[in-house]
């Protein structure tokens, strides 16, 4: 059996590189509509501390505050200090970038359906938990090890 870590880079990989394309003439990239997503759907009030997203997405808080600038560039979000904490930088979606979440919905749902096709609900279902319990096991190695 090949490497089941070496299929999900491919697949990540392969993902990235394809939505990285179709965002592109949009001038937005993978991981930015992720963000304005999460603020969208997941985030309380579409407002989330910078913090909240830089462990969500699990990456640098360079790196984030890099995508939320470059979202604020483009009028997409805006960031705000928290009135009860100056030192709480708080992210929240603009109308704007609702806009363009709304106008892209269909593409968005297209992509997901052409991910899942062919599978079975039951089979969808055995997938995401499978990921799930993958994506745990990796972390409790890394915990384990300090890694």
């Amino acid at each position: 059996m090949e490497d089941i870590g070496l299929k999900l880079k491919r697949l990540h990989d392969e993902m990235h590189k394809q939505a990285n394309n179709r965002l592109q003439k949009k001038g937005m990239t993978f991981s930015q509509l992720h963000v304005l997503i999460y603020l969208y759907r997941d985030a309380e009030d579409k407002t989330a501390p910078l913090k909240q997203l830089e462990k969500r997405f699990e990456v640098a808080q360079a790196t984030m505050a890099g995508i939320v600038s470059r979202l604020e560039n483009k009028g997409l979000v805006c960031s705000f200090s928290d009135e009860n904490d100056k030192r709480i930088k708080k992210v929240m979606i603009t109308d704007t970038g609702e806009e363009l979440l709304l106008e892209n919905r269909e593409e968005i749902l297209r992509h997901n359906q052409r991910l899942m096709d062919g599978f079975t609900e039951e089979e969808k279902n055995c997938l995401s938990g499978y990921l799930d319990r993958l994506y745990e096991n990796v972390k409790k190695e890394s915990e384990e090890t300090g890694e």
